[in-house]
């Protein structure tokens, strides 16, 4: 029987490497700039003779969890909160913790590429991956800090979320490419590797009702405004906002979002064990006992919790990739 085991390294005014936890829970979504990771310490917990806890909101944490002392880096970010009861908890975010402490530099981008963007207002050394050609026409950057910066691109259309401290951004259905190297397999039945497939639902694009309301703000006024809607009268309303963008450009983003939507194959969220872990926008294929052939999805969202029920992932997948 494998064996359970953690590194938690927390980089203080000494470095704390502690292998005993009651829980960790690690959320990353695609609909949340930041990722959380909460650790539950031990009742009973020392700190090498310490009278008080000797860590801090803002210290290094590095989680690596695994079986059998095979860790695998699960998370990297900072200390944002300390429960001061008992058992302590320690509350952490992902890089974007630093950004929210990043003051953010106020200007006017005319036609600006979006890395660029992010290399002039992220601090400096910060590794930055744009996928697809991301150029944007018009931007008012007027934020107080650079997650601010982030969120408003976000509710444009982009996507951002950190890995390994590097910031990955863009239009979600440009990337097609398993953010790890190599997409995942996982098999429904008996012998497979899902043991929760319950939140998994099939479809077929006809039975799919979905309809996109799609906006671009290219000026002041409301004659500045387009605003296209597509799809089903009777489906479900997504809606996005884009600025400085042709009519051409945003029915394209709204057909290539409702495509997704209403592709024929699998939904919802399924649970497996921990290694290897599933990062966003991974690839994952599918086989159920319906359709062994498979296929293959965008992760939106993966939920890992390590303690005494086991060591999980609760993937979230979204539209199929190309």
């Amino acid at each position: 029987m494998v064996q359970l085991t953690a590194k938690i390294t927390i980089k203080s005014q000494k470095t704390w490497v502690i292998h005993r936890i009651t829980s960790c829970e690690i959320v990353r979504d695609i609909e949340n700039l930041t990722a959380k990771c909460t650790i539950t310490m031990p009742k009973r917990v020392t700190w090498a003779g310490e009278i008080s806890i000797p860590i801090k909101r803002g210290d290094r944490v590095l989680v690596q969890l695994g079986y059998d002392y095979d860790y695998e880096m699960a998370f990297t970010g900072y200390i944002s909160k300390i429960t001061a009861k008992t058992p302590i908890t320690i509350e952490c975010e992902d890089e974007m913790w630093r950004l929210k402490q990043t003051t953010a530099k106020k200007k006017t981008y005319t036609h600006a590429d979006l890395k660029n963007i992010l290399a002039e207002q992220c601090p400096k050394g910060m590794n930055i991956e744009v996928f697809g050609k991301q150029v944007i026409d018009k931007y008012v950057a007027n934020f107080d800090t650079v997650a601010q910066l982030l969120g408003g691109l976000q509710e444009n259309g982009f996507t951002f979320f950190f890995k390994h401290g590097t910031l990955y951004g863009g239009m979600m259905f440009d990337y097609n490419e398993p953010l790890s190297g190599k997409k995942q397999v996982f098999h429904c039945g008996e012998r497979g590797n899902i043991i929760d497939d319950k939140d998994l639902a099939w479809a077929e694009s006809d039975s799919i009702l979905a309809r996109i309301k799609a906006t671009a703000i290219n000026g002041k006024g409301k004659k500045d405004r387009i605003q296209i809607e597509i799809g089903d009268k009777e489906g479900n309303l997504g809606s996005f906002t884009r600025l400085n963008v042709s009519k051409e450009q945003l029915e394209k983003e709204a057909k290539q979002r409702l495509a997704e939507i209403k592709k024929t194959g699998l939904s919802g969220s399924f649970t497996t064990f921990g290694a290897r872990l599933v990062w966003l926008l991974d690839l994952v294929k599918i086989k159920t006992i319906e359709h062994p052939e498979g296929a293959v999805y965008k992760v939106r969202k993966n939920t890992i919790t390590f303690g005494e029920n086991g060591y999980r992932q609760n993937i979230t997948i979204g539209g199929k990739a190309k």
